[in-house]
């Protein structure tokens, strides 16, 4: 079953509010950065690696791995640990688990680029599974002419762009909302992609844009909304 990557985050462990599923650039405090209160070596109080549950929570994803996993595994087990919330509406485990939550923000900050990069690894890895998913349960048409996107590749100056764009329409022609876009080259391999959330939200909607270096032809495909909709694709040619 297709899984939208824009809903991925809902999928956080129960308490994890909004505000500390941002990440470590929240921790401003300058003198914090020499403050090594944080640190631990003991470990004893967690379970074994394997015996983590099963996730597809893609900041738990990102935070089981690196320098600073076993302060998220602590984390998330205290948060599993508190459920639910108080007669206030307000998340138990906010206040019961804000040591480790500090903690980890902590060594987050540490370890900002680490993770910068392990989340664009998971989060790439995230939207190959689910494309190869859908492509197992959806038909591929060509786009219709009234959809086809619009494709920029060129070059600048006397030099060629290694790069290149498309814009896709967020709604099909029975004004269908667009699901997910993605762009493949030769090989099957991902170049760019997006939700429609995401594409809405860029400077110019619906625009993907994608490294061409070392590529000969792309598909740019599409999905709009409906269970019988199929994969609309379109294929370009990479002039040298």
């Amino acid at each position: 079953m297709f899984c939208s990557l824009e809903k991925v985050i809902e999928n956080q462990p129960e308490g994890l509010t909004q505000e500390q599923s941002v990440g470590a650039d929240d921790v401003e405090n300058n003198e914090q950065e020499n403050d090594e209160s944080w640190v631990e070596n003991d470990w004893s109080d967690l379970p074994a690696e394997d015996e983590d549950k099963e996730t597809s929570c893609f900041i738990c994803l990102v935070n089981r791995e690196g320098p600073c996993k076993n302060y998220w595994r602590r984390f998330e087990l205290c948060m599993d640990a508190n459920p639910g919330e108080d007669n206030e509406g307000n998340s138990l485990s906010t206040k019961a688990c804000e040591k480790p939550f500090m903690a980890w923000m902590q060594c987050q900050h540490k370890h900002q680029e680490y993770y910068r990069e392990r989340a664009e690894i998971v989060e790439y890895q995230l939207w190959t599974d689910d494309v190869l998913s859908l492509e197992d349960d959806r038909e591929s048409k060509t786009f219709p002419t009234d959809l086809v996107p619009v494709i920029e590749i060129g070059s600048k100056g006397n030099q060629k762009c290694e790069s290149g764009a498309a814009t896709i329409q967020l709604e099909n022609l029975k004004g269908k909302p667009l699901v997910i876009a993605y762009v493949k080259d030769e090989r099957g391999k991902l170049l760019s992609f997006g939700s429609k959330k995401k594409l809405s939200d860029t400077e110019e909607p619906g625009r993907l844009e994608f490294d061409l270096k070392g590529v000969e032809h792309i598909t740019i495909h599409a999905v709009y909304e409906g269970e019988e909709s199929p994969i609309f694709s379109v294929k370009q040619k990479i002039k040298k």
